[in-house]
This record gives C-alpha cells, structure tokens and sequence, in this order.
C-alpha cells in the first residue's frame, strides 16, 4: 500500500527508501515484483531498497534515514498510506520557504470494515500525556532526527513517542 501510494504523489522530487529487516516470509521477493513493476511506469519516482537484518522497526527507520539524501524524512510502513495523490505538493507549500523543524497533520486509521476514524485532534501540550501526533503524519528535517540521536532502540516499541518527547 505505502509503495503505490508514494508512487501515486503528484510531488515527483522524493527517494523512496524501502528497508526489510532481511525477511524469509517472501515479502523479499513481492517487494521487488513491485519495484520492477513501478520502475517501468512514466516518471516512476526513484526507490531505494535494501534487506538485511535489524534490530527491529526503529532500527530500520533509523538506517533509512543515514542514507535518505532528503532535507525532511517522513516514516510510512508497508500498510500505512497518505491521505491523497497531492498531499506531499500541499505539504512543499507549507513548508517552503520557513522550513520548521517539523511538521505534522491529522492521523487517520481506517478499520478492518473500511470504517474511518481521525484521531482527536491534539496539541503539544498532551505530549507528556500521550503521543501528541502519530509519527506516521509527521515531516522531520533529516538534520534534526541525527542531531536528536534518531530513536533510541531501547524503547523497543515507544521509540517513536520518546523521540518525539526529546524532539519537543
């Protein structure tokens, strides 16, 4: 899903880094079917893929990001999409020419019966409540997530609210 939706954007000057933790389940091999397919397409917007093994999700965003060549990073998972093929030209246009830090904007899940549900809106206040926005709906200039250390692989699965507290 994420693939196709990063293909889809109208905002063409993006790398798409895809990085599997070295999976045995074939995702390898459905991962490169998609690629080859994409990459023969117009304009097909430039994929970067690597397997090998990592110390989990945040390891891997952690590796996409020493390698991503981008000024701002924005973490998608293989089943997390954007909320429209213009979203990415709607973001440029806010953050250029200011380039804050970072930038985030409204979640939502869309349940297993295709039901959507947007995540009560939040603000940086509730930070120290709960995750104040998903990281997933979030651009974070490259040279900000270095200089924080990235996320701490300690937090094996709240790595991304504690980078987001430091970050905050």
């Amino acid at each position: 899903i994420a693939l196709e939706c990063v293909q889809n954007q109208s905002f063409r000057n993006i790398e798409h880094i895809i990085l599997d933790g070295a999976s045995t389940d074939g995702s390898q091999n459905l991962i490169q079917e998609l690629i080859d397919h994409y990459q023969k397409t117009d304009k097909p917007i430039k994929i970067r893929y690597k397997s090998e093994p990592d110390r989990g999700l945040y390891d891997a965003m952690n590796k996409a990001v020493e390698i991503a060549t981008g000024k701002y990073v924005l973490f998608l998972n293989s089943d997390d999409t954007l909320a429209g093929s213009d979203i990415l030209s709607r973001i440029v246009n806010l953050i250029d020419p200011s380039f804050p830090d970072y930038i985030y904007g409204t979640h939502i899940v869309i349940n297993k019966n295709g039901i959507k549900h947007e995540l009560s809106k939040t603000n940086h206040s509730a930070f120290l409540q709960r995750m104040p926005f998903c990281h997933n709906s979030m651009l974070v200039q490259k040279t900000i997530f270095k200089k924080l250390g990235g996320h701490d692989l300690d937090y094996f699965v709240s790595a991304d609210y504690e980078f987001v507290f430091r970050m905050l």
